[in-house]
Parts: C-alpha cells; sequence; structure tokens
C-alpha cells in the first residue's frame, strides 16, 4: 500500500517536472495512480450482510432451486478460518438425529403423513474460488482457504436445490399453497464465536444479524407471490417473476398462493395492511384488518415507526398458531377464523419491532422479543382492564405453575412450559416493570430503547443496564427475582 506521504511526493514531482517541460507528457498528473492509491489507503466501512437470492419454484415437484450470494463482513476484531451458513430446511430430511417437531405434535404437522425434505448444496464459492464444505444437521460450514481478516468483505456464493417437506409448520403446502418460513440460506451470527444451532422443536431457533435483500421468485404464471418488502411481478411465457428489495430485516420470507384472496386496508400513517386468505366471511375479514390497524397505529405511537410501507398477513395451515417476519405474518387458519384468535395477529404484529428492529438471541434470551410482544398485545387488546387482567394471570401461575423461569429454549420439554416462561412469566416481568418506573419513565424508554438498538442484537445485561437509566432506585433486586 502507498501512504499518504508517497501520495504527496508524486502529485509534488509532477508539478516540477511541469514546470520543467515545455509540453505536456503522460506523467505530467499521474491521476489514476493517485486516485488508485487513494482508494486503497481509505479504509471501507464494514456493513451489514447483503443478501440476493435467485429463487425458481417447481409446483409439481415441490422444488425450489436457488442461487444465493451473501456479501458480508467480519464485523469483529476476530479473524476466523471458516464461516457458518444456516440450512434450516435440511431439518426435515429422513437422516436428522433431531427432529424439528416434538413426537406429539407429528399428527398435526404431518396431517399427510410424515414426507421429508431435504436441501442439496450443489456449490460454494468464496470470492469467485471453489471451496471445501460440509453439513452438521442444518449447519453449513465451510471451510477458508485463507482466514477471514478483522473488518474486511467476503462473497459467498450457493448454488442449491431444496424439497419442500409435506408438513405444516413454518414452512409447508396446503392445497397448492406454500410458505417458505426459514428456508433461505442465512449466515450465521459472528462475533468472534460462530453462532449455530439445529432446528429446535420447541421455540423459534433462528439467530441472525439484520440485512438487506434483494430477492427475485419465478413461479408458474398461475401463482402469486407474497413476501418480505413491497413485491413487483411481471409474467413472462407461462412463468411470473416476483422482485423485492429490502434496505434492512432480521430475514427474509415468501409464499405463493393460486386461490389466496386479498383484502387491504390503510394505517392513519399510511401503511398499507394486505390480508391473504381462502376460507374467511367478509365479516372475518374485516375484523381482523381492522384489528390489524388498530394495532400497528398503537405500535407506531407507543414504540416508533413501521419500518416497511406495507405489511402483509398469510392464512396457512401451520400447526403452531402464528409465524412472525419482517413485514410479513403468517397465521394459522382456525386462529383468525376464532374471534379470540386476533391475539395471534396483533402479538405476530408487535414482533415487527421486537425481534425484527430490535433483534436478541432467541435461543438463550427469548424473552426479549416474547416477552414484549406478549405484554404489547396483552395492552393494546386489554387496555384499562391490563392490571387486573395481569393480577388474575399471576396468580393462575404462582398457583399451579410455580417453578416456571425465564431461561433458554432448551430447558423446556414443550411448547406449554416454554409459552409459561418467555411469554406469561416475561410480559408480567415487563408490566411489572412499567409499573416500578411509572408510565411517563416507562414511555420514554420503550421509544428510545428501540431507537438505541435498532437493528442490533441487544443481550439481557444490555437491556438491564438500558433500564436502570430510567429507575430512581436500584433495579438489582428487581431483576434477580424475576430471573431466579
Amino acid at each position: 500500500m502507498i501512504g499518504r506521504a508517497r501520495i504527496l511526493s508524486i502529485v509534488l514531482l509532477s508539478l516540477l517536472m511541469a514546470c520543467n517541460s515545455h509540453e505536456p507528457t503522460e506523467e505530467t498528473v499521474p491521476a489514476a495512480l493517485i486516485e488508485q492509491e487513494m482508494a486503497v489507503s481509505v479504509p471501507m466501512e464494514p456493513k451489514p450482510p447483503h443478501y440476493q437470492h435467485k429463487l425458481t419454484y417447481e409446483s409439481t415437484k415441490n422444488i425450489l432451486i436457488g442461487e444465493t450470494t451473501i456479501q458480508a463482513w467480519n464485523r469483529t476484531s476476530i479473524p476466523t478460518d471458516e464461516l457458518n451458513i444456516q440450512l434450516f430446511l435440511s431439518a426435515f430430511e429422513p437422516s436428522q438425529k433431531q427432529p424439528p417437531v416434538l413426537p406429539k405434535s407429528f399428527s398435526r404437522a404431518y396431517p399427510h403423513g410424515v414426507q421429508y425434505g431435504r436441501m442439496d448444496i450443489q456449490e460454494v464459492q468464496v470470492d469467485g474460488f471453489p471451496v471445501s464444505f460440509h453439513r452438521d444437521g442444518a449447519i453449513l460450514k465451510v471451510e477458508l482457504q485463507q482466514p477471514w481478516s478483522a473488518n474486511t468483505p467476503r462473497e459467498i456464493q450457493l448454488q442449491w436445490t431444496g424439497q419442500l417437506p409435506g408438513i405444516h409448520h413454518r414452512l409447508g403446502s396446503e392445497k397448492e399453497a406454500a410458505w417458505f418460513g426459514n428456508v433461505l440460506p442465512i449466515l450465521s451470527v459472528y462475533d468472534g464465536e460462530w453462532r449455530v444451532n439445529q432446528y429446535e422443536a420447541v421455540g423459534d431457533p433462528f439467530f441472525s444479524e439484520a440485512g438487506s435483500y434483494e430477492v427475485e421468485v419465478t413461479v408458474p404464471d398461475s401463482y402469486h407471490v407474497v413476501m418480505t418488502g413491497e413485491e413487483e411481478a411481471s409474467n413472462e411465457q407461462g412463468s411470473s417473476k416476483t422482485v423485492s428489495k429490502v434496505d434492512r430485516a432480521r430475514e427474509f420470507v415468501f409464499a405463493i398462493t393460486p386461490n389466496h384472496q386479498q383484502e387491504s386496508i390503510r394505517t392513519s400513517s399510511g401503511k398499507d395492511i394486505h390480508l391473504y386468505h381462502r376460507t374467511l366471511s367478509k365479516q372475518t375479514v374485516s375484523k381482523v384488518l381492522q384489528e390489524a390497524k388498530g394495532m400497528l397505529d398503537y405500535m407506531e405511537s407507543r414504540v416508533g415507526t413501521y419500518p416497511y410501507q406495507q405489511l402483509d398477513i398469510f392464512e396457512n395451515e401451520m400447526f403452531i398458531t402464528g409465524m412472525e417476519y419482517p413485514g410479513l405474518v403468517f397465521v394459522r387458519s382456525d386462529r383468525l377464523q376464532d374471534p379470540k384468535g386476533i391475539e395471534t395477529v396483533v402479538h405476530e404484529i408487535a414482533h415487527q419491532w421486537f425481534y425484527n428492529i430490535v433483534g436478541n438471541d432467541p435461543l438463550n434470551e427469548p424473552w426479549l422479543d416474547e416477552g414484549f410482544a406478549t405484554y404489547f398485545a396483552d395492552e393494546y387488546l386489554q387496555g384499562a382492564k391490563l392490571p387486573s387482567y395481569y393480577a388474575e394471570e399471576k396468580r393462575y401461575l404462582d398457583r399451579h405453575f410455580p417453578q416456571t423461569k425465564i431461561q433458554p429454549i432448551h430447558h423446556y420439554p414443550d411448547w406449554a412450559s416454554y409459552w409459561r416462561g418467555n411469554y406469561r412469566k416475561s410480559s408480567l416481568m415487563i408490566f411489572a416493570l412499567q409499573q416500578e418506573l411509572g408510565e411517563e419513565a416507562f414511555s420514554r424508554f420503550l421509544k428510545e430503547y428501540v431507537q438505541e438498538f435498532e437493528y442490533q442484537i441487544v443481550t439481557k445485561d444490555e437491556f438491564v443496564a438500558f433500564v436502570k437509566g430510567y429507575a430512581e432506585k436500584d433495579m438489582d433486586s428487581f431483576f434477580q427475582d424475576w430471573f431466579k
């Protein structure tokens, strides 16, 4: 690398040569060299990962063909000689020792019998060169020929084919419609150590950095594609190509359908909410859209601006009640049809702030998003009745499940115990925090907390330290009591 001192000497030498010459020469002002060396001398600023997915769906075989490019930086001070990519679709292969569904949930997850999926990786390249790789369950481990130095970029390219399993989960299909939750390859979090994991059967085991996305999905022209961001579709020779670009999102998801109907509503701030359904009555559609609008308006007023122009709600048949993704949420059909199921809709909308905007480690500290999403759903639905509602919920939890703890997902044997710890007890803690701080300080905390950790990954220790800045008394005993 040529330093600034040498650049200056080149410039001075050029000027001197120009003074002693009657005619200019190519060496008079070596602009190209100066421009090149200055470009090399000025370090580039590390950026969040950028994903480009080019996808083709073969509906007759339920196969997704993908070309993925990831432009990523090692944004730590610690070099690494490998990189890791999560391939959660691999968890649905018959060879996996750890099934992604609890045995007692198999009949609901596989209503047509167990039909496995698969993920085949044809090639991996890093910076344009083929590299060795191997898989460990849902983890793709890539060996680097040269260490990935601190604060430097790498470009990873994958050629892959995915077989969608015959399942009703975050991914799956039914009656020609298909949804692709956590199907796309995504770079594991690296903070000096690779944070990798398998597809846990309980909880949401999807830990990722926020990044930017460019996604193109080609399907038969009878299908409509719903995806994160604002879709733009075009038809050509029997196929339909839909593209979306998103600047900041925790991950990217899409669904395809030939027969869902779309109904829409606009929020007070001009955001569009689209409901894609196929079993709902007009009355139910109106109710869902009105409550979704109310919740989005409420969250924007209470917490901060919703980051996208639109929010999509997609009806499907997954055995869990709902699942949040940036700008798109999946909700099970019977939850949309049940008046009480609106709780699922507003809960998933709250996740647009807590999980997407403010990220966390959902394997070890899932309460940081589930607790807030549950609390805001309750606050919106209960209104002035929230104190009495939570008083009764706490009495019930203390009476029937006194050993409930807020802890990592691997401690929970089933969804019910996971819900009691990371949804109910965590939301009770946040309500107690509101009571401790007072409404004025709590409101300031909410908005400034989201602003401070926007598109970052927050930890329990960072959360606790941030809360203490809004408290007028010591909060150590408060958190010790709730986390014991």
